[in-house]
């Protein structure tokens, strides 16, 4: 990866804005200065530029920084979000600088991310940056939260949540915590929490804490598989909008038949069990030419839709 002090200011001061409101009142200005490798003045520059530039500048007792609370983000918005015109100019100027570079690619994957952003129930408003900044106070005051409320698609309830907070990713849309009442490490949508209390009890699990992969239908596992479809244009509209992280990982793909129409690949690695791209591939088989590998997929596929006939309705 490369090295914080190797972009330029103007990259530098979008990476700070970015880090600050992702984690509002963590970051002082010597962390700041530290984490890109610069001078605390270089840092007190920036500042001044964002607040040229209209963005509201706070910070606490202890002087870590964050946007104000009272400010509204569309400007951040506008700096933060890719058109779609302007990430196909900046995907293709990252293709330039070298198509094999891990770095590179690794930097495509994140702007891809940042990209959807504006997909993910708006997540510069204000309401998920109450959250974001609740979260974060938890995870380092190391307390435990009660979600309220909280809507799992996985279990299909509404009920309440108690978990240890260890790992928040705003671009993802995701809180990775141990779950107090499973006993297992579990992934909750910031987006889809209504309400969140911080309580006075502090963590006993903090050796249970590990970050487990999240594929691109955000389940998590660790024993992903890499799997390759070929779609028509339907199935990519729909996948877009369902699944919006999978736009890295989706290709247009030429083809020698023009009846075909235009066909996209999509490549990635997903959680064995297929959770989310099945009932995607059930849903919208009629608009997915073919499932390349794994043929384990194809098994699994085939299990399910016989299930489903068997199914009285």
């Amino acid at each position: 990866m490369a090295n914080e002090k190797e972009y330029t200011g103007r990259q530098r001061a979008l990476r700070i804005l970015f880090s600050i409101v992702e984690s509002p009142y963590f970051y002082t200005i010597k962390r700041l200065a530290e984490k890109y490798e610069v001078d605390e003045s270089s840092i007190k520059r920036d500042f001044e530029a964002f607040k040229t530039a209209g963005f509201d500048i706070d910070y606490d007792e202890r002087f870590r920084y964050a946007l104000s609370a009272e400010k509204k983000y569309e400007n951040l918005k506008s700096v933060l979000i890719f058109s779609k015109k302007e990430e196909d100019t900046l995907n293709e100027a990252l293709r330039l600088l070298g198509a094999d570079n891990r770095d590179v690619e690794k930097l495509r994957i994140k702007m891809g991310r940042i990209y959807d952003v504006s997909k993910m129930h708006s997540t510069f408003d204000k309401n998920f940056l109450t959250k974001m900044d609740k979260l974060e106070k938890a995870k380092l005051e190391k307390k435990t939260v009660i979600l309220k409320d909280y809507h799992s698609t996985s279990s299909s309830s509404v009920k309440n949540r108690h978990i240890e907070v260890f790992h928040i990713s705003a671009e993802e849309d995701i809180v990775h915590a141990y779950d107090l009442d499973a006993n297992d490490i579990r992934h909750f949508r910031i987006s889809r929490i209504p309400k969140l209390e911080i309580t006075p009890t502090p963590w006993t699990n903090i050796k249970r804490h590990n970050i487990v992969a999240t594929d691109p239908f955000r389940i998590q596992d660790d024993k992903q598989l890499k799997v390759h479809l070929q779609l028509k244009v339907g199935a990519y509209n729909e996948l877009l909008e369902r699944f919006p992280l999978t736009r890295t990982f989706l290709k247009e793909v030429s083809t020698d038949n023009d009846d075909d129409g235009v066909l996209y690949d999509l490549e990635c690695r997903v959680n064995h069990r297929f959770y989310g791209l099945t009932n995607f591939i059930l849903g919208y088989h009629h608009n997915i030419v073919a499932i390349l590998e794994p043929d384990s997929l194809v098994d699994h596929i085939r299990n399910e839709a016989q299930k489903l006939l068997e199914q009285k309705f």
